[in-house]
């Protein structure tokens, strides 16, 4: 059982009890997100943490988010769209290629 409070009791905040997938909201402002911290994103991207902090850097991976002094996280929501497009980058590559060998 659940005791997370709903979005309408604590307006501007997260229901944490859910998740929706980018093609049911369209963006990630309507993501029910968890914070993923390092570890998690490096497994989940395949990414050591010096790329992650040089993409970051380059504006071409989600920033973090500062949970404390010490402490830094991702949006699961803003990974998972930073994923579908490497994915659709790699379909666009793969298409352009096989035009070029017609």
């Amino acid at each position: 059982m659940s005791f997370m409070p709903q979005p309408a009791a604590l307006p501007g905040r997260y229901n944490m009890t859910s998740l929706a997938s980018p093609t049911e909201t369209g963006n990630a402002s309507h993501f029910s997100q968890r914070i993923l911290r390092r570890p998690a994103v490096e497994q989940i991207t395949g990414l050591p943490r010096s790329s992650i902090y040089a993409e970051m850097k380059k504006g071409t991976f989600p920033q973090s988010v500062k949970l404390s002094k010490r402490a830094v996280g991702w949006f699961s929501g803003e990974i998972d769209m930073w994923m579908q497009r490497r994915i659709e980058g790699r379909a666009a590559q793969d298409n352009k290629a096989d035009s070029n060998i017609a």
